[in-house]
């Protein structure tokens, strides 16, 4: 049976190879969740893999990878309500919240943001939109049907205003918008 500290390992884990598409080291893991040696990550490693959850190579103990990596990173998304951008998009101009990330221009450490926005899947224009578009939102005209086409991308939404931004950092998840709340 897994400790606490062996699935913040594993979410840890998870969470670094959802971002950088690498496995991090033993000494990334142990300042990631507080460890101070990498003999204590070593033990909680020999855990995991006594689980079946990771699989190091025969030759070298470090090196490791988690078995159905790409199956935790989606179950650990759906505990939340959180839904990979590369899993699927929203429908078209549906508000929701998404994590979107920036570097730390100091550190280089990638941060995590939340916002409420929609996104646009390029297909549609000016008219048969919920939103009111001027020539500052980056627009291409389409002479054929003599209307703007709003590019593909995510909008930050400022919901008490009818004002919204293009986002351009990448957004990795998205999630459907809770209800506000009512007094009774």
């Amino acid at each position: 049976m897994l400790t606490r500290k062996d699935g913040e390992i594993l979410k840890y884990i998870t969470n670094y190879y959802k971002d950088t598409h690498f496995y991090p080291n033993y000494e990334e893991i142990g300042k990631g969740v507080n460890l101070s040696s990498k003999s204590s990550v070593h033990v909680h490693m020999n855990k995991l893999e006594d689980e079946g959850i990771i699989i190091r190579k025969a030759d070298y103990s470090a090196q490791y990878r988690i078995k159905d990596i790409d199956n935790l990173i989606n179950d650990q998304s759906k505990e939340d309500g959180w839904i990979l951008c590369s899993d699927r998009m929203p429908e078209n101009e549906e508000e929701v919240e998404i994590t979107y990330t920036r570097q730390d221009y100091k550190t280089g450490e990638t941060l995590y943001y939340t916002a409420r926005a929609f996104h646009e899947d390029g297909t549609s224009n000016v008219e048969n939109s919920d939103y009111c578009w001027d020539n500052d939102n980056d627009l291409e005209y389409d002479e054929k049907i003599d209307l703007y086409i709003i590019p593909e991308g995510w909008w930050e939404v400022a919901s008490c205003m009818e004002d919204f931004a293009k986002i351009y950092t990448p957004v990795i998840a998205w999630r459907l918008l809770g209800n506000p709340y009512k007094p009774n």
